[in-house]
């Protein structure tokens, strides 16, 4: 993670609106696509929910786009912010989310940028690019690391790509796309509200392997609960792509398995 910010892209910082970008498509010759785009449509007609912490969490659906049109001898840095979609915070209440006020300040806008920035345009298209090491938290004294995110908030990922003349992040960068994608959009909690959510990221997500081998969700098998969890928790991040579940999060979990 680079500690970049909005004011060193002006063209990005408008308070948290979107800037001239591509919705779902092209912009000039350069075409992002959604890899796993079904995946977060199923999320969205639910209503998206992302865990935030104070180490800080990964996404699950996790970031990847499709990138064509690139001149393959360029080279190109490949960014993600994450703005608020609107200026509402929200409560879930009586099966959905509801606005009960004004957004808190949005924090000041960090970048993710891709750890293999800078790369020559055929890098990037050759297979998908991932950003699923990109981390949100609720932890306002973060520095750098992580994107800071207020819960029940919504918000929504941008995904830049940015042409630059060297095998330099300094300033200034030639030319910038910028594409959104409305199915990512989400909301950030500290804990589960939705349990469609919670059962379609168990149904989805690797990392929920034990869930599911086990039958956490069966009245009989309420037993195995705590060694289920505690096998989920200690597995790898590196093997399993995604951070552990904290105890917040698999005491959430197992509440919605106590109602099935």
């Amino acid at each position: 993670m680079m500690p970049l910010h909005s004011s060193q892209l002006p063209s990005f910082h408008n308070e948290g609106c979107f800037p001239p970008s591509s919705i779902n498509g092209s912009y000039g010759r350069v075409h992002l696509s959604l890899e796993n785009k079904a995946l977060w449509e199923e999320f969205y007609t639910l209503g998206t929910e992302m865990i935030i912490t104070k180490s800080g969490r990964r996404m699950f659906p996790s970031c990847k786009v499709i990138v064509t049109g690139l001149n393959p001898h360029s080279l190109y840095l490949m960014l993600v912010d994450i703005v608020p979609l609107d200026n509402a915070r929200y409560k879930w209440h009586c099966g959905h989310w509801e606005p009960v006020g004004k957004a808190d300040p949005h924090f000041p806008s960090h970048f993710y940028l891709h750890p293999d920035s800078p790369a020559p345009g055929s890098h990037w298209m050759k297979e998908p690019v991932s950003f699923q090491r990109l981390k949100i938290t609720n932890n306002t004294l973060e520095q750098c690391e992580h994107i800071i995110l207020h819960s029940m908030h919504k918000y929504q990922p941008r995904f830049h790509v940015v042409l630059t003349s060297a095998h330099t992040l300094t300033l200034p960068w030639n030319a910038v796309a910028t594409f959104v994608f409305p199915e990512t959009t989400f909301m950030a909690v500290t804990a589960y509200q939705n349990s469609k959510v919670t059962q379609l990221k168990i149904d989805n997500n690797p990392f929920a392997k034990g869930f599911r081998e086990n039958g956490l969700s069966c009245k009989k098998n309420r037993g195995k609960n705590v060694r289920g969890t505690e096998m989920v928790k200690q597995g790898s991040a590196e093997e399993t792509g995604c951070d552990p579940l904290t105890d917040e999060s698999v005491a959430t979990l197992q509440g919605y398995w106590s109602l099935h």
